[in-house]
Order: structure tokens, then sequence, then C-alpha cells
């Protein structure tokens, strides 16, 4: 299995998807978790924004104070448990002057540098107060009572709870579709790599099939990204094959140039044997001729014909034996018919 993922184009291809996009998906969750968490964190920010101009609108100022109305328009600060505060302090000695029936016997102050207010510009904060983690708009506005200006901070609390809620509801739900979508991914991705690398398998087939002398040429319908290649071969089996019988043909005519002297040779040395002596016909320079011209000749035969016949090339044509047989058989049988061949 190792050696076919690190071998093989299509093992490679699948290690590479099965690996990246896992990782593809993780990051995808992650820029969509904080673009989710961002929208959230705005719209938060305006919800909080809103109660504050809803809570200066119901303010007035009396004898250089400020004063709210006991019960608000927003529901929630009027009812206790409900997760959601509101007070509004003086600026300059950060004095409590009221607080939402929400708050009562819960929340008596909120801490913070007001320092950082600017006059009209919300402060959207997450800070945790007594390890409850809170969501805080504080807002700084000024009164004119007559020549004098009167600085108000009002403060709107939240928890995080609906918000952590959502996130969690949200990541869950968004892990089991990124989860989804990758293995349908991984599993159209097989299918891809499958149907994209089938015209090199039908390729391989091809080339099985000329090595085992089926075919001279390859014929399929391959792609552009093959089509070059699979010229290349054909005219390479084309140009192997004029060569083997551009060999074959020179070899023969070697043989046949070879065989004549060597079987005049013969003739002559037999001649030559007959014309002596008896006494004389066992001479030993002359057997050693006829051995050696012997062994020309069978050394001659069996290099031509190991030569004309070669080590099967990977391209050659496979031949049907029987006909040839046949046509042997009954050319021997005609010469030595005397005979039962």
């Amino acid at each position: 299995m190792k050696n076919w993922l690190l071998t093989s184009i299509q093992g490679r291809l699948a290690l590479a998807s099965v690996l990246l996009l896992p990782l593809i998906c993780g990051a995808l969750a992650w820029v969509l978790e904080r673009a989710y968490s961002a929208s959230l964190l705005e719209a938060q920010h305006q919800k909080m924004t809103t109660q504050a101009y809803a809570l200066i609108a119901s303010a007035e100022l009396e004898s250089q104070s400020l004063w709210l109305p006991e019960l608000v328009t927003d529901d929630r600060l009027n009812q206790a448990f409900s997760n959601h505060y509101a007070f509004a302090f003086n600026h300059q000695d950060n004095a409590l002057l009221w607080k939402s029936l929400s708050a009562q016997g819960r929340l008596d102050t909120v801490e913070y540098d007001v320092s950082e207010l600017s006059l009209g510009d919300p402060k959207f904060l997450r800070l945790p107060i007594s390890d409850v983690p809170f969501f805080h708009l504080h807002y700084l506005v000024e009164w004119e009572d007559g020549e004098r200006v009167l600085p108000f901070r009002f403060v709107v609390l939240e928890t995080q709870d609906a918000y952590r809620q959502a996130m969690e509801e949200y990541r869950a739900s968004l892990w089991f579709w990124l989860s989804a979508v990758a293995l349908a991914l991984i599993a159209l991705q097989f299918m891809i790599l499958k149907w994209g690398l089938r015209p090199i398998a039908a390729l391989s087939h091809d080339l099985s099939v000329i090595q085992k002398g089926e075919s001279d040429s390859l014929k399929g319908n391959y792609p552009l990204e093959l089509q070059e290649m699979t010229d290349s071969i054909n005219r390479l089996i084309s140009h192997e094959a004029h060569q083997r019988e551009r060999y074959r043909n020179t070899l023969a005519d070697l043989a046949h140039s070879i065989k004549n002297p060597s079987a005049i040779i013969s003739s002559a040395l037999n001649q030559a044997g007959n014309s002596l002596p008896d006494d004389m016909r066992n001479t030993s320079w002359l057997q050693d001729i006829e051995e050696q011209n012997e062994r020309i000749d069978k050394i001659l035969s069996y290099q031509l014909t190991r030569a004309v016949g070669g080590v099967a090339a990977p391209f050659n044509k496979a031949v049907v034996v029987k006909p040839l047989c046949d046509k042997i058989c009954a050319a021997m049988g005609k010469v030595y018919h005397d005979k039962s061949m």
C-alpha cells in the first residue's frame, strides 16, 4: 500500500487530496468561524448601542441630577435574572445615579477606566465581572444646565451566554457540514482520478497487447496530452519493424554469400580426397581442413540463425506456428516421399 501511494500517480494524487482537503477545510472553518463571530459581535454592538440611545432618550435632568424611569422600554432590563443590565453614572465622581430593575440585588457598580472614554463615542468591550464574561457598552454624554455642562455615563451590560451558545451551535453545524463536504470531495476526487487516468490504463493495456504480438500499433483514441507519446511509440514500432526487416535481408544475403564458398570448399575437399590414393585419404592435414570447414559451417549456421531470429523484441508480432509446420511437413513429405516424415 505504501509503495502504491508513493510510486503510482493515482496514489500520489489520492494521498495529496486526503492530506490537503482536511487542512483546507480546517482553514475554511477557522475563517468562517471568525467571520461569524465578528458578525455576532457587530450585531451585539449595534443592539447595545440602541439600548443606550433608548436610555438617553428616556432620561431627564432634574436639579442638576439625572432622572430615569423605573421601568424602561426594553423589557429585558425590567426583568430579574434576564442577564441584561443598565446603569447611569455621574461621570465626574463615578456616583451611581440609576440602575435597571434587572440589576437590583445583583450589581451595584461597574469597574472601568473611564479615562478611555470619548464624548459621543460608544465603547464596546468584552470584560468579565466576578469571573462571568460580559459585554460592556459605555457611552459618555453631556447635559447642558444653563451655563453648566454635566457629564453622565450610561452603561449597558449583557452576559455572553447567548453569544457563546450561538457560537457553539454554529461551530458544531459548521464542522458537521464541512466534514460531510470533505468526505464527499474525497470520494469525488477518487472518481475524478479514476476517470482522468483511464486513458493511461488503456495505453498500458494496448502496450501489453502489442508486446504479446496481438497488434502492431497503438490504435486507441487517446487525449491530447498522450497523443504525442502514442505517435512516438507508433513511429518507434514502425522504425523497429523496418530495421529488423533490413537486418533480416542483410543477414540472408550474408548467409548465401558465405554458405556458397563454404559449400565449394567442402566439395573441393571431397574431390581432393577422392582423387588421392587410399593410403593418403586419411592424411591429418586434409582431415583438419575438413573438420574446420564443417565447424565453420555449423558456427555460421548457428550464428546466422540466432542473428535472424534473435531475442524476442518488445514489439514482435505473434506468429501462428501450426500453418508453418504444416507447410514444412508437406514439403519434406514431397522431398522424402520414400520415408515416413
